[in-house]
């Protein structure tokens, strides 16, 4: 059996992608930054960046935001 949690996060997953899908900068935003929390391998931080760019492109203010500070964050560890 699925928790209700689970469950719902699935959905609201689900209902996230279809509306990335339609061009909606808040969902690729967030579905981004779901990736970005992650951390689980680069190839999550690859598809985070990818979902970021395109809300970026849209005129998300929130997903430039998050992008610069993912890239400061790497510049700040680099030193």
């Amino acid at each position: 059996m699925i928790f209700p949690k689970l469950l719902q996060d699935v959905e609201a997953y689900n209902y996230l992608s279809v509306a990335a899908e339609s061009g909606h900068a808040g969902a690729l935003y967030t579905i981004g930054n779901l990736f970005l929390k992650k951390k689980s391998g680069e190839n999550q931080e690859e598809k985070a960046y990818k979902y970021l760019q395109k809300a970026m492109e849209l005129g998300s203010v929130a997903a430039i935001n998050s992008l610069g500070q993912s890239f400061f964050i790497i510049e700040i560890s680099l030193l």
